[in-house]
């Protein structure tokens, strides 16, 4: 259950520990650390002093890329730390340890930055009714339509946290957090554009180049893929209108860019940090799988 302001000082004042995580990558897990009654103080001191000033969940128009911090505590009880700025540098100052310079400088800097907008909470599943077997459902080999409580029969929904971008992209959901390559024994080694286009190669994915495509192919539909340097990978899916849409990580499935504009060109949108553009490919969900004692079982995974 996602918490607002007011519950928010009750659940730091019950736990002992509560687990926090950065909402900032969309094609791997976001890194999780448990923090135990000493740092909950100091974080419930901060946001005392932010809600006191009247900004204790902050808003963003980012759609992908670092949208706050995911603390979550007992009975799964959740809230997102956004726009308060001592929390935020809290939070951070906790978790370096576990991430990457160049991630810890980026949400250093967004955490500086003054974001207007929407925050699109809640960001935890939704209660979809679905008797879909969500490990498993592969999307028709046409140009899916946007429509994520009915893509997949609502997994992307129901199954949010599950299901990244290349879940999304390939129109499969595998509750698994798909990875390119993985499934088909070539995972990728290396967050480059050559590295993730050669194992979405062997999971079957074909290579259509750089320029735009003019419409849709006959069969299956078209991705674009995008590489935060050295860090981090996102695709995006073309639909049936024309336009595209992604889901970045385990967050909802959006139709818009960080400027928050419709995606007509994803060569020319704004995904940062994922910054380098790497081309399209070609997927046919039904190609996208194997059989496995005579039955069809996803190959990504």
């Amino acid at each position: 259950m996602l918490l607002m302001a007011s519950s928010v000082f009750g659940l730091l004042v019950a736990a002992r520990a509560a687990t926090i995580s950065p909402i900032v990558f969309s094609g791997t897990p976001n890194p999780q650390l448990v923090i135990e009654e000493a740092a909950l103080t100091n974080l419930q001191h901060h946001l005392r002093g932010c809600s006191s000033a009247g900004s204790l969940l902050g808003r963003t128009n980012v759609t992908v890329g670092y949208r706050g911090f995911w603390v979550e505590g007992a009975g799964n009880n959740s809230f997102v730390v956004r726009g308060c700025q001592p929390a935020e540098r809290l939070l951070l100052s906790i978790l370096q340890p576990s991430i990457s310079k160049t991630v810890a400088n980026y949400i250093r800097d967004e955490i500086a930055r003054d974001h207007t907008g929407e925050l699109d909470l809640p960001d935890m599943e939704v209660a979809v009714e679905t008797a879909a077997n969500c490990s498993h459902q592969v999307g028709p080999d046409t140009v899916p339509t946007y429509n994520p409580s009915v893509d997949d029969h609502g997994c992307f929904v129901s199954h949010q946290s599950q299901n990244n971008c290349y879940n999304y992209g390939t129109d499969i959901s595998t509750d698994t957090f798909a990875q390119p390559g993985r499934g088909s024994g070539h995972k990728w080694k290396a967050n480059t554009c050559d590295a993730i286009r050669a194992a979405a190669e062997s999971d079957g994915l074909q290579w259509q180049g750089t320029e735009l495509p003019k419409g849709p192919p006959e069969t299956g539909h078209y991705v674009a893929l995008f590489i935060w340097p050295d860090t981090n990978f996102h695709w995006v899916r073309m639909d049936k209108t024309g336009l595209w849409s992604h889901k970045p990580g385990g967050t909802p499935v959006r139709n818009t860019d960080n400027n928050g504009q419709q995606i007509r060109d994803p060569s020319k949108s704004d995904f940062s940090p994922w910054s380098q553009f790497c081309g399209y490919m070609h997927v046919v969900p039904s190609v996208v799988q194997k059989s496995v004692g005579g039955a069809a079982s996803v190959l990504i995974v």
